[in-house]
């Protein structure tokens, strides 16, 4: 048997294994281009991931993490996004699983074992249930990324934040029309003035998006990742 098959053994049977999970969520089983697991639900208005990102697969053991992505589908079409090309990073909403878990049961990376592989599958099919769809199932549509957005903290995902503001806005308009946007975009504005990270010129970027408003079918196109970086 090839080599590389041999070291991808151990994560093979765990993903077969943990598939059979995520198709009872109503999720599909996305192949891979490399040792890792993706699967997909589609929705009405978003479309939701989880991925498992494995670092290292060999013949003993799989180490990986869980990472957690969704697209708003109204933002998908105006940005021409391919729902075939999707990973996690590239999200609208994304984060590491680890990250929205109590600190004392989190893990950074995950490890399953050639001599523990249905222990192993029936712990992540616990966490697929216990913590992740809970997660998913309150970000199913656009309203509700609007909200997590201009709320703030850690729910707000760890896509750039002059993104998570433009996506924010332009789903408000979508949703609300223009006062309901402007309400967002100033929601968005005190964030940044809030946090450290935010330099002054973003935020003075921000503070046009209220002046901008309504919003224009063209919104997107001219507030776009590389105007607000």
């Amino acid at each position: 048997m090839p080599e590389r098959l041999l070291r991808q053994s151990t994560w093979d049977r765990f993903e077969s294994e943990l598939s059979t999970a995520w198709l009872n969520h109503g999720f599909r089983r996305v192949q891979a281009s490399r040792p890792s697991g993706k699967f997909v639900r589609e929705l009405a208005e978003t479309v939701q991931l989880v991925e498992y990102d494995v670092e290292i697969s060999d013949n003993d053991r799989a180490i990986f993490t869980i990472e957690l992505a969704i697209w708003s589908r109204r933002l998908m079409k105006a940005r021409r996004q391919d729902i075939h090309k999707l990973t996690a990073r590239n999200g609208h909403w994304w984060h590491g699983l680890s990250n929205l878990m109590p600190t004392e049961s989190s893990n950074l990376w995950w490890t399953v074992t050639a001599d523990h592989i249905q222990p192993d599958v029936a712990f992540h099919s616990r966490l697929a249930e216990s913590t992740i769809m809970p997660i998913f199932d309150k970000l199913m549509s656009d309203a509700a990324l609007v909200e997590v957005w201009r709320t703030g903290g850690t729910m707000g995902g760890l896509s750039p934040f002059p993104q998570r503001a433009a996506n924010a806005v332009f789903l408000a308009g979508a949703l609300g029309g223009s006062n309901h946007a402007a309400e967002v975009a100033r929601d968005m504005v005190a964030i940044a003035e809030r946090s450290a990270s935010n330099r002054p010129e973003q935020i003075a970027k921000l503070r046009k998006l209220v002046e901008s408003l309504p919003v224009s079918s063209e919104f997107l196109d001219s507030i776009t990742d590389s105007d607000l970086n």
